[in-house]
């Protein structure tokens, strides 16, 4: 059996509320997700993603705009909804080993967007998964 690494970077539209549920309404929202599904036995990346959202029912704030660059006028025109992008990321995480960037951040920007649009039992599974 192979064993995959999956790294992950995610931009958003401001910092979680740390005092808040992750299924709080304020928390904020993915404007761009980044991963990269790494072989480490053959020491080659085998699949990616690089999405970015269309912003729905919610807006990008400038102060977010001034640390990523991603206008809502360039989210809206080439953006996939945040529930497509959370399902791609999930369908190449599939339960693997994950590393991030800043990991406490990203990890719990992807639970905050997994109790939006999935199930407790993602949930458990994301809360239980491997982290290197």
């Amino acid at each position: 059996m192979r064993n995959f690494i999956l790294g992950f970077n995610t931009e958003t539209t401001g910092l979680p509320d740390w005092q808040k549920p992750s299924g709080d309404e304020c928390q904020p929202h993915i404007v761009k997700i980044c991963a990269a599904l790494f072989d480490d036995d053959k020491k080659e990346v085998v699949q990616s993603m690089n999405v970015i959202v269309k912003p729905e029912s919610w807006d990008i704030p400038q102060e977010a705009i001034d640390v990523h660059g991603i206008t809502v006028e360039h989210a809206m025109y080439v953006g996939v909804t945040e529930e497509t992008a959370l399902n791609m990321f999930l369908e190449m995480w599939a339960g693997r080993t994950r590393i991030a960037h800043n990991t406490t951040f990203d990890n719990r920007i992807i639970l905050i967007a997994i109790k939006r649009y999935c199930s407790n039992v993602v949930i458990d599974k994301w809360d239980k998964g491997k982290q290197g």
